[in-house]
C-alpha cells in the first residue's frame, strides 16, 4: 500500500526540481509561502489552520530527509479532504471567508505535488494573487507594509530561483535588486494611481459571508445589544472638524430611529420619505461642518450629528435623507467610506406628518400593564408637554436607577420589571422605558440609536468612535419646537453609575484619566505611540484608501484636465508611461556594455567549437556546452570547466565594483586564448 501512496521517480535532469535549484532555493519557496498565507491564518478555522501547518511542515521534512512525494491517489485524497474542511468549516464555498480559505488551502496543497522548477514559479505568482486578498478584509497602513514585505520576499525568490548556484552570501545581491525592480515600478503605480479612472466598484470580488456577525448599531433594537457592544474597543468612525470639537455633550451620532415596538424589541418603521422637498422649509441658525471616515459594517446606515441638511458628499453608494433625517445608503457598506457633512444644531423644523406622529405613539397591548399606567397617571396629574419630560427625568434621578453594564435579564414585561423591580440597566433600558411612559401619556416619543460621544486623538486633532461608544436616547415632539432629544442616562447621579468609563464619556472627549501613578509613565508613552499610530493610520484612509472618484476628479480639475475626454486622458497617461519608462531603462540600457562584452566573448566560444566540429544551441548554457566539449575533448575538461564558471561569474554573479567586472573580462579572453 505505501508504495501506492509514495513513489521515487528516477532523477531527471531536464526536469527536477533538486537538479535546477539548491536547497536554499526550494527552502526560500516554503517560507515565502508561509509569509503569504500567515495573515489568513489568523482568520481561518482552527482545523484549516492545523491541515495547513501540517502540509507546509510535511514538505520541510521532504527537503531535509529527503522523503519521497506521494502519487496520485493519496494527493486527491488530501484534495478531497481539503474540501470537505472547508465545507465543515464554512458549509458553503461561496463568500468572501470561505472563497479565501478554499484558496489558501489549495495554494498550500501545490507542496504535495512540487517537484519543477515551474511548478516553484508557479507557486510564487499564485502567491502574489493571494496576497492581494488580504485587502477583502483589511486595508489599514499595517496590512499595507506587511504585503510590501511579502512583495520584496517573493520577488527575491523568483530571482533566487533562477540563480542556481546562489549561495547566503547572494542574498543581499537578490534583495537589493529585488528592491531596485519595485522602485523602478513605484512611478508608474504612482502615475495610475493617480490618473487611472476610479470606479465605485471593484474589479473582482467575492459574494460577502451571509453567516458572519456584523458589527455596530443594528436596525431593531433588544434590550441587551447595546450592552454587548459597550466591550468593544473597535473603532466604529473618525471624523475630522471643520473647526473646534465639539463638547461630548452635543455628539449624539444619529444612525436609526426606532418607532414600532413589541413591548421588549424597537425597529423601524418602513416606507420612510426623502426628506429633500421638506429641508428647504427649516431655517438653520448653526452649523457644523465635518468629514467622516467611517469602517465597513455592512450594513446600510450612516451616523451624522442632528440634523444633518442634506445628503452626504464623496460616498459613491447612493444616500438618502429620510423624513426623520436619518442617512441611509442603497447598498450595505462593504468598504471604508470617507464623507463630508453639515449638520444644523438649533433649526426650526418643518412640520411632521400625522403618521409619523401616529407611529410615535404606537403601544403594544398586554405588555407592560404597570409602566403604561404610570404614564397614563401622570398625564391626569397634569403633566405635559416638556412637564412631563421633566418630571420623569426627576423620577429617574430621585429613584435610586442605577446605570449598569450587567443588568439582571428581564422577563416578559422587561420594562415594568425594570422599573418597578431590578431599576439597573444599560441605555437601552432608560431609553425604552421612558419612551414607553411618555406615549403612555399621550407625547409622541421615539427611540433613537446611534453613537454618543467619541475620544479626542491630540495628534491628528480629530474624533474616535469606538463601538463602546454605541448608545439609545430618546426624541419627544413638542408642537412648538418639533423633535427634541433627551439622554435619559445624563441624570443617573455619578455615584450611581457603576463604569467610570460611561460617566467619562458623557462629560469629555478628553482619554480617560490614568489610574496608576507608579505606570503613569509607560501608560502615558503607550497612549502617545497609540495615537500617534492612529493618526497615520487616519492619514492613510484619507489619502490612499479615501482617494474615490470625487477626489481624483477634484485633483484633475486642479492640474486643468477635468474637461479632457476619456480618449484624451488615456493617450496623456500612455506618453507619460512611455517617458517614465524611458527614464528608468535609459540608464539601465547605458549600463550594459560589460554584460554586452561577455556575450560576444561567449559568441566566440561558441565559433572556436563550431571550427572544431561541435555544433551548439541557442538555449544551451555554458555549462551544457563544456560539458559535451568535454566529452569529445577529454583533454581539455579541466580548460572548459573554468571557461564556463567564468562565464556565469560574468553573467550572472554580482560584482562589486567595475573594476573586478574588467579583471573577470580579461580572465575569459585569457581561457579562451589557451583553446587550440
Amino acid at each position: 500500500m505505501l508504495k501506492l501512496l509514495f513513489h521515487r521517480k528516477p532523477p531527471d535532469k531536464r526536469h527536477d526540481l533538486a537538479n535546477q535549484t539548491t536547497r536554499l532555493g526550494r527552502l526560500a519557496v516554503l517560507l515565502a509561502l508561509l509569509v503569504v498565507v500567515l495573515p489568513h491564518l489568523l482568520r481561518l478555522e482552527p482545523l484549516l489552520i492545523l491541515f495547513i501547518l501540517a502540509v507546509i511542515g510535511w514538505r520541510l521534512l521532504v527537503e531535509l530527509r529527503g522523503w519521497p512525494l506521494p502519487q496520485r491517489l493519496l494527493r486527491i485524497a488530501l484534495l478531497g479532504s481539503g474540501f470537505a474542511l472547508v465545507l465543515f468549516s464554512y458549509h458553503t464555498l461561496l463568500g468572501r471567508l470561505p472563497g479565501v480559505a478554499l484558496l489558501t488551502l489549495l495554494f498550500t496543497l501545490k507542496l504535495v505535488e512540487l517537484r519543477t522548477l515551474r511548478d516553484a514559479m508557479l507557486l510564487i505568482f499564485i502567491g502574489f494573487f493571494l496576497m492581494i486578498t488580504n485587502f477583502l478584509f483589511d486595508q489599514s497602513l499595517f496590512v499595507g507594509l506587511y504585503l510590501f514585505v511579502t512583495v520584496l520576499l517573493l520577488l527575491t525568490v523568483l530571482i533566487l530561483l533562477n540563480h542556481p548556484r546562489a549561495t547566503l552570501k547572494d542574498l543581499r545581491h537578490h534583495l537589493r535588486l529585488s528592491g531596485i525592480l519595485m522602485l523602478q515600478a513605484a512611478p508608474l503605480m504612482l502615475l495610475f494611481f493617480l490618473l487611472f479612472p476610479r470606479i465605485s466598484a471593484p474589479l473582482w470580488s467575492l459574494p460577502r459571508d451571509e453567516a458572519q456577525a456584523k458589527t455596530g448599531v443594528s436596525d431593531e433594537m433588544k434590550i441587551g445589544d447595546i450592552t454587548h457592544l459597550a466591550d468593544s474597543q473597535a473603532v466604529a468612525f473618525r471624523v475630522d472638524f471643520a473647526h473646534e470639537i465639539p463638547p461630548a455633550g452635543q455628539l449624539y451620532w444619529r444612525v436609526y430611529i426606532l418607532n414600532l415596538t413589541n413591548g421588549r424589541q424597537w425597529w423601524r418603521s418602513p416606507g420612510a420619505t426623502n426628506a429633500a422637498t421638506l429641508l428647504p422649509e427649516a431655517i438653520d441658525q448653526q452649523h457644523l461642518s465635518y468629514t467622516v471616515t467611517l469602517e465597513p459594517h455592512r450594513r446600510n446606515w450612516l451616523p451624522a450629528l442632528e440634523l444633518p441638511t442634506q445628503p452626504p458628499v464623496g460616498v459613491d453608494n447612493p444616500a438618502t435623507l429620510s423624513d426623520d433625517w436619518q442617512l441611509s445608503l442603497s447598498q450595505p457598506l462593504q468598504k471604508r467610506v470617507r464623507y463630508q457633512l453639515t449638520s444644523a444644531t438649533t433649526t426650526t423644523q418643518p412640520a411632521v406628518s400625522p403618521a409619523s406622529l401616529a407611529a410615535a405613539l404606537q403601544l403594544p397591548e398586554g405588555v407592560n400593564p404597570r409602566t403604561i399606567a404610570l404614564g397614563r397617571h401622570w398625564a391626569t396629574e397634569g403633566f405635559h408637554g416638556q412637564a412631563l419630560v421633566d418630571h420623569a427625568l426627576q423620577q429617574i434621578a430621585q429613584g435610586d436607577f442605577y446605570y449598569s453594564r450587567n443588568p439582571p435579564p428581564l422577563g416578559r414585561d422587561a420594562i415594568d420589571e425594570f422599573i418597578f423591580e431590578s431599576k439597573r440597566g444599560f441605555c437601552e433600558h432608560y431609553a425604552a422605558a421612558l419612551t414607553t411612559v411618555l406615549r403612555a401619556a399621550g407625547l409622541p416619543a421615539r427611540v433613537v440609536t446611534g453613537y454618543q460621544g467619541g475620544e479626542r486623538n491630540p495628534v491628528g486633532n480629530y474624533l474616535i468612535v469606538r463601538q463602546s461608544s454605541a448608545h439609545a436616547w430618546v426624541e419627544y415632539y413638542l408642537p412648538e419646537s418639533g423633535w427634541q432629544r433627551v439622554d435619559p442616562t445624563t441624570v443617573v447621579p455619578f455615584e450611581r453609575v457603576e463604569n467610570s468609563g460611561d460617566l467619562q464619556r458623557f462629560n469629555s472627549v478628553e482619554p480617560l484619566p490614568l489610574s496608576s501613578e507608579d505606570l503613569a509613565w509607560l501608560a502615558r508613552s503607550l497612549r502617545h505611540l497609540n495615537q500617534n499610530w492612529d493618526a497615520i493610520n487616519h492619514n492613510w484612509n484619507d489619502l490612499i484608501i479615501g482617494f474615490n472618484r470625487e477626489r481624483q476628479r477634484q485633483l484633475l480639475a486642479k492640474l486643468g484636465i477635468n474637461q479632457w475626454s476619456g480618449e484624451r486622458l488615456m493617450l496623456s497617461i500612455t506618453a507619460l508611461v512611455m517617458l517614465i519608462w524611458g527614464a528608468v531603462t535609459l540608464p539601465l540600457l547605458l549600463n550594459r556594455r560589460r554584460l554586452d562584452a561577455g556575450q560576444r566573448l561567449f559568441a566566440k566560444f561558441r565559433r572556436r567549437l563550431a571550427q572544431h566540429g561541435m555544433t551548439t544551441q541557442p538555449h544551451q548554457t555554458p555549462q551544457q556546452i563544456a560539458a559535451t566539449a568535454a566529452l569529445r575533448w577529454p583533454q581539455q575538461q579541466l580548460l572548459l570547466q573554468q571557461i564556463a564558471e567564468a562565464f556565469y561569474r560574468l553573467r550572472y554573479r554580482p560584482t562589486a565594483s567595475k573594476e573586478e567586472a574588467s579583471q573577470q573580462l580579461k580572465r575569459v579572453r585569457a581561457l579562451l586564448a589557451k583553446l587550440p
